[in-house]
């Protein structure tokens, strides 16, 4: 049982067979000797250094196709279950970006990829059994681990910068006629906690929710149902939708049966 873990595959690894079928090459390093832990020697197959392009959100979709395929071979995850894992991430990348936010990023589904294949590794710690009914193993745990906030925080659009006003050459006369706006702006409209606002991205299933109430005091993300502290120090537990904020509801609840 011990060989019996998930080892994480890169998308580059996941090549096709006619690139393998191509780039193969008759030679005596084909095959190697290599010690196993008890000291015998046996014959293995060398390592490959075949690597597919994953330049293109094609590209990449295509490999994500193969790995699926090649987990159904070796008995570990079925097609369709991956195929959730690619609607997930392909879903998120093609999905519009608001004015403040700029889209996800290919660099972020690959990070998110590799942090669901993390969080399956550790459920299977005790081994890739199969399930009660004949399930594969990776099929029982892909449904928990897809809905985990560590993923779907990955997942979440990055705040666009704002670096070109801050960077912006003024004349000498502007910075001084500028900060009295801003002082008498801050103090007669918002808080500077309202201010954070701008700059505290959602969970994608509180997206449109706020962070803060009208006080601009602090509210938990126990709208997502994991925070059942009532001394919470992270904020308050009511609805974060924008003018609600009740404890009779959540977020995820908010104009659902009467409430």
């Amino acid at each position: 049982m011990r060989r019996s873990r998930l080892r994480y595959a890169g998308w580059s690894r996941c090549t096709s067979r006619t690139a393998e079928v191509n780039n193969l090459k008759e030679s005596s390093n084909l095959n190697v000797w290599k010690a196993d832990s008890a000291g015998n020697l046996k014959q293995r197959d060398a390592e490959s250094n075949l690597k597919c392009d994953v330049a293109t959100e094609l590209e990449v979709f295509n490999a994500l196709k193969r790995k699926g395929a090649a987990y159904e071979l070796a008995n570990l995850m079925s097609f369709e279950v991956h195929e959730n894992i690619i609607n997930l991430l392909f879903c998120e990348l093609q999905r519009d970006a608001t004015i403040q936010f700029k889209k996800v990023s290919s660099s972020q589904i690959a990070q998110a990829d590799g942090e669901i294949h993390v969080k399956l590794a550790e459920a299977t710690r005790a081994g890739l059994s199969f399930g009660p009914k004949g399930e594969l193993p990776l099929d029982l745990h892909v449904g928990n681990v897809l809905a985990l906030s560590s993923v779907m925080w990955l997942l979440m659009p990055k705040q666009k910068g704002h670096s070109e006003k801050v960077d912006r050459p003024h004349s000498a006369n502007q910075p001084r006629a500028r900060e009295p706006e801003k002082r008498k702006t801050t103090n007669q409209n918002a808080s500077p906690k309202h201010k954070k606002t701008k700059k505290i991205p959602m969970p994608l299933q509180l997206r449109w929710g706020t962070p803060f109430d009208k006080e601009g005091r602090s509210l938990c993300f126990y709208n997502l149902g994991t925070c059942q502290d009532k001394n919470c120090k992270r904020g308050r537990h009511v609805c974060c939708h924008p003018g609600c904020f009740t404890s009779s509801h959540t977020f995820l609840t908010h104009g659902k049966g009467g409430a």
